[in-house]
């Protein structure tokens, strides 16, 4: 299980060699429903770890970071500019989830499409002051 965790890649006349069994041996224990899933507890337990070391160090650059911009404007604010603060601002805002990375949408017309029988149209075209109807079948559209 450990050459196939390190070497994902080996084949199974490599493991058998490095073992000292057939490869057939290799072939049935490997392809085993109970090895398969113990392989992928071990993976997983692997990769768990693995990312809670990349994240605690993720962290702990991000609040070195922030500790030190935080220094810097604390020290420079005299000298920084109106943009430069809205844009740090901003930044950490939308770090924290407070501003959403998804492309602001202004002035977007609506469309929305709606199945009436004709029945239904010709009553409520009947409730509409008569200057307010529009004959769609007659424009084509």
């Amino acid at each position: 299980m450990d050459l196939l965790i390190a070497a994902p890649a080996i084949t199974y006349e490599e493991i058998a060699q490095e073992l000292g069994v057939h490869k057939q041996s290799v072939m049935l224990v490997v392809n085993s429903d109970l090895f398969q899933a113990k392989l992928r507890d071990r993976r997983d337990r692997r990769q768990s770890s693995v990312d809670r070391t990349v994240l605690e160090r993720v962290e702990a650059v991000a609040k070195a970071s922030l500790d030190n911009l935080e220094d810097r404007i604390k020290r420079q604010r005299h000298l920084l500019g109106l943009d430069e603060v809205r844009e740090t601002a901003e930044m950490a805002l939308r770090g924290l989830g407070y501003i959403s990375n998804a492309p602001r949408i202004t002035n977007a017309a609506t469309q929305i499409s709606v199945v009436v029988s004709k029945g239904d149209l010709a009553a409520a075209r009947a409730m509409m002051p008569k200057g307010d109807v529009i004959d769609v079948e007659s424009t084509g559209t």
